[in-house]
């Protein structure tokens, strides 16, 4: 029974590192034309700030704005580890 327990847990851990999402593919996308991909995993981005009023048209009285920033994990974390943005860096 111990035997088979450790094979188990050896199969579930296999199975979570296999199924994890790999950083290089959160890296930017493009068709053959030049077209950028919409990334599959942006929903798990990490949020960076908040914005009202950000406008940068020349023309004054034009509205107002609220903004969110997001940038991909793989990103963040090289951020946080050597303190620059990466290549391939995108900011939504």
């Amino acid at each position: 029974m111990k035997k088979f327990t450790v094979a188990l847990s050896c199969v579930v851990l296999a199975a979570l590192v296999f199924a994890a999402p790999h950083p290089e593919d959160n890296k930017p996308q493009y068709t053959s034309s030049g077209e950028l991909v919409q990334p599959e995993h942006y929903r798990e981005w990490v949020f960076l700030s908040s914005g009202f009023g950000m406008n940068y048209s020349p023309a004054p009285g034009s509205h107002d704005m609220f903004s969110n920033v997001f940038v991909p994990g793989w990103a963040y974390r090289e951020f946080a580890q050597s303190g620059h943005w990466p290549d391939k860096t995108v900011f939504v």
